[in-house]
């Protein structure tokens, strides 16, 4: 994760790294599974939403907490029983909790609104099976476009996007295991793309947030 704070203010670049399916569902299905995934009305492009992420992320910190704190109990009839889990007491009572995702227990004289507001997580780059080297990580300028657009409002430094003159060509680094020589062409799922140019260097926010790099999923996969 990269930051930059400005005024008490901080804006910060989060990559998540699918390593096994991963189905954020759009609440919309008549069935008892919800198969439809979400996505951008504009684009179809799977999102998984901010208000799933922030969730996430405060059931995360939740679970960090409630080890600080004791159950809520009372006797009744000789027994006693727990009227408050310390999972719930941390979630009503854990300050840093509570002042970053809004009180768990909200009434009119202490709501306010959390401390933190993630966007729609986007689509980055999707792994694609290859004809040679199991997958490759694809993305496209409209993607990196946008990004530029997240990076700018968080007052990053933008990224180079390249330029591809027609819609059968790819560009990819030199050395790529994917290429078919000597006719230097890709081949993904059912695609046969021109290899036009050199891909330019890494993201440098990917490299400073250890983005994962496709050489380490194939490690991975062949090690399974």
């Amino acid at each position: 994760m990269s930051e930059i704070n400005k005024e008490r203010q901080a804006a910060a670049l989060l990559f998540l790294h699918a390593q096994t399916s991963l189905h954020p569902g759009s609440g919309t299905a008549l069935g008892v599974v919800d198969l439809p995934v979400q996505r951008e009305r504009h684009t179809q492009w799977p999102l998984i939403p901010g208000s799933a992420l922030k969730g996430i992320l405060r059931d995360r910190c939740r679970e960090a907490a409630m080890d600080r704190y004791q159950d809520d109990v009372e006797e009744h009839g000789g027994l006693w029983r727990v009227i408050r889990s310390k999972r719930r007491v941390a979630n009503e009572k854990d300050a840093l909790l509570t002042a970053a995702f809004c009180p768990g227990k909200v009434d009119d004289q202490s709501a306010h609104a959390g401390a933190i507001s993630l966007t729609d997580a986007r689509i980055a780059a999707i792994p694609v099976r290859s004809l040679k080297g199991i997958f490759a990580w694809v993305t496209c300028p409209a993607v990196l476009s946008r990004l530029n657009r997240d990076l700018a409002l968080a007052a990053m430094e933008e990224i180079p996007v390249p330029a591809i003159a027609e819609s059968n060509q790819a560009l990819c680094p030199i050395g790529s295991p994917l290429v078919l020589l000597p006719d230097k062409k890709i081949v993904l799922e059912e695609f046969e793309l021109s290899v036009a140019g050199e891909l330019p260097a890494a993201l440098p926010h990917a490299q400073r947030a250890n983005y994962p790099r496709a050489s380490d999923d194939v490690g991975r996969l062949r090690e399974g």
